[in-house]
């Protein structure tokens, strides 16, 4: 009943976009709470407010009053008052959050989906282990723009099958992803809306975080042309200037389903930095993943 009241609020007054995550309700139950119980104590400020104008007008009280209240009213409100912020902050909010931080985390195993995601002005570097499941190496010396090498990945060693994309963020259905978040230059923010995540990406730290995506991109599309016609077209603008000078090949996935945003001001470019995350099948994701295999050419150039 408490997880519904939640829900019902955040659906009807907050305006978030689906939910497409495992865990997304968790953090739409939280926010609904969390508004409707400062709404109470806003309505009660309210109520105290015009009460003391009433009480304390100059039509009821001519004669100033040096003394204050003599009553205990004034005690009880303000201790009152305390004791229900402290309820939100200690019985609410701490208890939210930490579910929300750390549920799922410590229960990891060998079929979750790693992926380490490198933020830099104005784009974000996908980097995906290969077949043997572990990272190549990579070195600060060896980041290349030119050559697309942007994180600087040695394809030596485990490095040899690991796949890198640009802007571009490919995962399965059901299945736990595992973000390894970094950055190259400045703060930046990584947004996934549709999942409930939100990170900032600091440089010289990677930080973790997690989500598993229960609608494919098709999925989400379909619901979005049935329930939210304007957020549909948004999502497949022919009229981007970056959409037309992508390939013909590409053109029919990468502006379908979820956006990456940088919710940083991390320069003059802030607004250009998007990516985009495609949800398919565990078998599509395979065929991905078998088709964007490096080239020989490629690791050469590496």
């Amino acid at each position: 009943m408490i997880d519904w009241i939640g829900q019902k609020f955040s659906d009807a007054f907050l305006d978030f976009p689906k939910d497409a995550s495992l865990y997304g309700y968790k953090t739409d139950v939280l926010n609904g709470w969390l508004h409707i119980l400062m709404l109470i104590l806003f309505v009660c400020w309210g109520i105290f407010l015009v009460y003391v104008l009433i009480k304390f007008s100059s039509s009821n009280n001519p004669i100033a009053s040096y003394h204050g209240m003599k009553g205990k009213f004034s005690k009880y409100a303000e201790g009152g008052v305390v004791a229900f912020e402290m309820f939100l902050l200690f019985a609410l909010a701490i208890p939210g959050f930490t579910d929300l931080k750390y549920d799922g985390l410590n229960d990891t195993n060998d079929s979750d989906l790693e992926i380490r995601v490198i933020a830099q002005q104005f784009q974000w570097n996908i980097h995906y282990p290969g077949e043997d499941g572990i990272f190549g190496q990579t070195y600060a010396d060896s980041v290349d723009d030119g050559s697309q090498n942007c994180i600087g990945l040695s394809r030596q060693g485990h490095g040899a099958d690991d796949i890198v994309t640009m802007n571009q963020l490919h995962i399965p259905k059901n299945r736990k992803v595992k973000i390894r978040l970094s950055s190259r230059d400045v703060i930046h923010s990584f947004a996934l809306p549709e999942m409930r995540v939100k990170q900032d990406a600091v440089p010289g730290m990677e930080i973790p975080i997690y989500f598993t995506a229960t609608m494919s991109s098709d999925e989400y599309l379909d619901y979005l042309k049935k329930n939210n016609p304007v957020r549909y077209h948004n999502k497949l603008d022919k009229n981007d200037e970056t959409y037309n000078k992508l390939p013909e090949s590409v053109k029919d996935s990468y502006y379908r389903g979820y956006q990456i945003s940088c919710a940083q001001l991390c320069g003059n470019s802030h607004y250009f930095m998007k990516g985009y995350m495609t949800v398919h099948e565990q078998e599509v994701f395979d065929t991905w993943l078998e088709n964007n295999k490096p080239e020989e050419e490629e690791k050469e150039e590496w």
